[in-house]
């Protein structure tokens, strides 16, 4: 099951790494690799564990450029024996605690070492403000990033405010008929957004990503409607 859990979610995760990478780093702090090297995309990654964190939930896709092939990641280890490492086609998944701690993971590509440093930190609530009309439901990513049982809304005003030390990167809605999408760009990154919208059947969705400058970090919350 897991192994079936991995495989579907895999591609989206890393779009999302490799969109919150380049979102997310100043520019001047990416160092261009040649064009047939491998190399973990980034060199270190934070991830979060969260109130009833398990195996299925706590864990983190770590991408490989220019690696395809499961067989070619060789001596795959992590420091910290409490994070366990798997090699896939393309890319190595870390499956954590529920605790912080740091680790080191290398591995060897196509005769070339490769090492990313993996920081696990505790979740925090990243908004102050996720209001769908005069309702604030803020509160319901207060030890969590996820809510599955929203109600539907026709013409409702959504509202959504960082809190301290966050700024909005991204806010997705699919509304069940269509989808409305915003994106901020690095150092434009916005402390509130508020758009009309309608969630008109199950599983139509929010979803707004932020970052944390200080703490380096991007963190996402996402409300499900289910009747």
């Amino acid at each position: 099951m897991k192994e079936r859990k991995f495989k579907r979610v895999a591609s989206m995760l890393i779009a999302i790494v490799t969109i919150v990478a380049t979102l997310a780093i100043p520019q001047q702090t990416v160092t261009v690799k040649a064009a047939s090297s491998p190399y973990f995309i980034g060199e270190k990654h934070i991830a979060v564990y969260e109130k009833g964190g398990t195996e299925y939930s706590n864990w983190i896709v770590l991408s490989i450029m220019n690696c395809t092939k499961k067989s070619e990641i060789k001596s795959l280890k992590s420091s910290n024996k409490n994070v366990k490492v798997e090699a896939k086609d393309g890319y190595v998944v870390a499956t954590y605690p529920n605790k912080a701690l740091s680790t080191t993971i290398t591995c060897t590509v196509k005769k070339k070492k490769l090492s990313t440093k993996l920081t696990v930190k505790k979740y925090q609530n990243p908004v102050k403000t996720f209001k769908i009309g005069s309702k604030n439901n803020a509160s319901l990513f207060k030890y969590n990033s996820y809510y599955y049982e929203g109600k539907t809304c026709k013409n409702q005003k959504f509202t959504v405010a960082a809190n301290s030390g966050w700024k909005i990167m991204s806010v997705n809605i699919d509304t069940g008929s269509k989808k409305i999408s915003k994106y901020f760009s690095y150092g434009k990154y916005a402390s509130s957004y508020s758009t009309k919208m309608s969630l008109t059947k199950s599983y139509a969705s929010i979803g707004v990503g932020l970052y944390n400058a200080k703490e380096e970090r991007s963190q996402y919350v996402y409300y499900y409607v289910r009747n």
